[in-house]
């Protein structure tokens, strides 16, 4: 069987959302698949009869287009994946959920971030067997990570926070002064806002050079304005994503914290790659709580997972499991 990608339409640039889609097209060439434009698809689609391809759901084209497309691919007999980025009625409500479901459905396999996702989808009657977990967002880099990983054991820790740093979804930012024991470090957009004392803005970098500029520390994933819990609509949507910072700081060997209803919570936890707290005056407490020997195991994981995710490993996985399936 011929194996594609769609190219996606989206914006190269500092984003997240660009880096994770660049890589996924990385991995999916390495794993053999020929990207292919939406436009030479429609316009030869006869010549793609009975193949696999992948789409990654959402990007720029409007989603009457990748309704269309994903339409075009069943009526070839074409096998589909969608490989889900975001669910945007979740994330943002930019699409009806009725809307949504209805693209979704059209994909004979579904690659979803997590459980609580695939739970999510089930209801829709989406059957478990369509669906493949990825579990972590892969993130590919180069650089050596030794000496983040070395010093997890260190009692001196800073707190990085990484991505948008806009109000309306990091206003929590404002109220880090609440924390005075701790120092945070800020990487992203402009947060063009008077931080705390205990807070520093480091800059803005591509996905690609941001490992390199990243210090020691524990980075943190949360969304919200509050410093007890995440909320407000980014913040209800990390108990179903797996936030792509995520796997940037794996992947650079820095632990993670994470709030403790965070779909992602279980895999870091049981996988020894951080903590989760239920509020962010808990870091402190929970940090220091950790005995040498825990965090040596904590290094040690981070040590496997990071070379992991650096090669792509979740994605190839989750490609190995539908080509099996077929």
């Amino acid at each position: 069987m011929n194996k594609y990608y769609l190219i996606a339409k989206y914006n190269r640039d500092y984003r997240a959302t660009s880096k994770a889609r660049m890589d996924a097209e990385r991995i999916m060439e390495q794993q053999h698949y020929n990207p292919v434009s939406r436009e030479e698809f429609i316009e030869n689609s006869d010549q793609y009869q009975n193949s696999l391809f992948v789409v990654q759901y959402p990007d720029l084209f409007h989603n009457r287009e990748i309704l269309f497309t994903m339409k075009l691919l069943k009526r070839l007999k074409c096998t589909s994946i969608i490989l889900i980025h975001d669910l945007n009625y979740l994330r943002n409500k930019s699409i009806s959920s009725k809307d949504e479901q209805e693209i979704l459905k059209q994909s004979d396999f579904l690659i979803v971030h997590n459980k609580k996702m695939e739970d999510y989808l089930v209801q829709f009657d989406i059957p478990r067997t369509r669906m493949i977990r990825l579990e972590l967002f892969d993130y590919l880099f180069c650089a050596s990570i030794d000496r983040k990983i070395k010093n997890i054991v260190s009692s001196r820790y800073d707190i990085i926070i990484a991505g948008d740093l806009s109000m309306e979804k990091s206003a929590y930012i404002r109220n880090l002064n609440n924390l005075p024991y701790l120092n945070f470090n800020l990487f992203g957009s402009d947060p063009q806002i008077n931080l705390p004392d205990n807070t520093s803005y480091l800059g803005k970098y591509s996905g690609d050079d941001l490992p390199n500029y990243l210090p020691e520390g524990w980075g943190l994933i949360w969304d919200g304005n509050s410093l007890k819990t995440c909320n407000g609509q980014y913040g209800s949507y990390q108990r179903f994503n797996n936030p792509h910072k995520a796997s940037l700081f794996l992947a650079t060997g820095i632990p993670l914290i994470v709030w403790e209803h965070a779909a992602i919570r279980d895999f870091i936890v049981q996988n020894k790659l951080g903590i989760s707290v239920t509020t962010l005056f808990d870091i402190d407490k929970t940090i220091h709580s950790l005995t040498d020997i825990e965090k040596i195991e904590i290094q040690k994981h981070l040590d496997f997972w990071s070379k992991r995710i650096r090669r792509g490993y979740f994605l190839q996985k989750s490609l190995n499991s539908v080509e099996e399936k077929i």
